[in-house]
C-alpha cells in the first residue's frame, strides 16, 4: 500500500522533472512522504523548508494583492470601450478598496485585444481611456490588472557550510513490515547545526511537522536552517 501511495504521488508530477530538478514538501504531512515519491520519480534532492507546516501562509502574508477584470465591449467603438473601461474601473476601485488599499495607490495595467469572430486575427495592445477604436464586424474587449503591491521580505542566498555528522539520543518505533518494528532514530531539526547531517533511516522533527528520511537518503541542515535531502543511490 505504501509503495502504491508514493508511485500515486510520483506520477502526479513525473512529467515535470529534469535532471537537475528538486522536489519542494512543505504542509504538515508533505515532508513524511517527499523522499518516497521523489525516487520513483527520478528527483535526487528534496527541499524541507524549515516554515514548512506554515509555508502557504507564511507566503500568502507578504504576496501581491490583485485583481484582474475582462470584460467584453458591446460594441467596437470609442464610446463603448470608454464606457466599459469606465465601469471596470469603478469595480476595480471597490474591490480594492474593500481589501484595503486605494486604486490610485496601485499598479494598473489594462489591455485592449480584437479578434474575429471565428477567434482569429487576435491583436492586442495597450489602452487608455478614451483611445480610438473602430473595428466593425470585430470582437472587441479590455483586460484591466491592479496589483496593490507590498513588502517583500529580503532572502539571504544559502551559503555552503562544513558538513557536521549528527548523532540521535532518541529513537522512535516504526513499522516497516507487517511484522516488522524498527527503531528508528529521531532528530529535531531546531537542535542540529548549520551542517548537520546523517543518512537515513531517521526521522526528523521540524516545528509543526515530521520529515521521514527512507534509507538510501543523506540529510543535511542548510544554512537557512532548511532541510536538503539527498539520494545516494
Amino acid at each position: 500500500m505504501e509503495r502504491a501511495y508514493f508511485e500515486a504521488l510520483a506520477h502526479a508530477f513525473a512529467h515535470l522533472v529534469e535532471e537537475d530538478s528538486t522536489l519542494v514538501a512543505f504542509g504538515g504531512a508533505g515532508p513524511m512522504s517527499a523522499v518516497g515519491a521523489a525516487r520513483p520519480a527520478g528527483v535526487k534532492r528534496v527541499l524541507i523548508p524549515r516554515m514548512a507546516a506554515v509555508f502557504s501562509a507564511f507566503g500568502i502574508a507578504f504576496s501581491d494583492i490583485g485583481k484582474t477584470y475582462e470584460v467584453g465591449v458591446p460594441e467596437p467603438t470609442t464610446a463603448s470601450a470608454a464606457a466599459t473601461y469606465d465601469e471596470m474601473l469603478a469595480r476595480a476601485r471597490r474591490d480594492i478598496f474593500q481589501e484595503g488599499y486605494a486604486l490610485d495607490g496601485c499598479h494598473t495595467e489594462v489591455l485592449f485585444t480584437v479578434e474575429e469572430t471565428d477567434g482569429s486575427s487576435v491583436e492586442t495592445r495597450p489602452y487608455q481611456s478614451g483611445d480610438a477604436v473602430d473595428f466593425p464586424g470585430k470582437q472587441v474587449s479590455l483586460r484591466l490588472s491592479v496589483t496593490a503591491v507590498l513588502p517583500h521580505p529580503e532572502l539571504a542566498p544559502d551559503t555552503d557550510v562544513p558538513e557536521i555528522r549528527v548523532a540521535s539520543n532518541e529513537t522512535r518505533p516504526v513499522r516497516s513490515a507487517p511484522d516488522q518494528v524498527d527503531k528508528v532514530p529521531v532528530f529535531v531539526l531546531s537542535e542540529m547545526p548549520p551542517g548537520g547531517c546523517g543518512e537515513g533511516p531517521v526521522i526528523v522533527e521540524g516545528p509543526f511537522f515530521t520529515a521521514r528520511v527512507l534509507p538510501g537518503w543523506q540529510f543535511r541542515v542548510t544554512a537557512s536552517g532548511n532541510l536538503l535531502l539527498t539520494d545516494t543511490h
